[in-house]
């Protein structure tokens, strides 16, 4: 009875271990995501704060 106790609380264990990994590589993707997105961003406004500048010069 002891062995199905035990049996029980690693088999639900290793299952929230699971779910928590699971979780975590869920968020830590979005994350990702969210930062790439966000680069992408910073990356065309410095393009166009380049072009603006660009076109400031020559018409000094």
């Amino acid at each position: 009875m002891v062995t199905r106790h035990v049996h029980f609380f690693l088999a639900k264990t290793y299952t929230n271990l699971s779910m928590q990994k699971r979780e975590k590589a869920q968020e830590d993707y979005y994350v990702k995501k969210h930062e790439k997105e966000q680069l992408a961003a910073l990356r065309e406004s410095l393009k166009k704060s380049k072009e603006q500048l660009s076109e400031l010069e020559q018409k000094m």
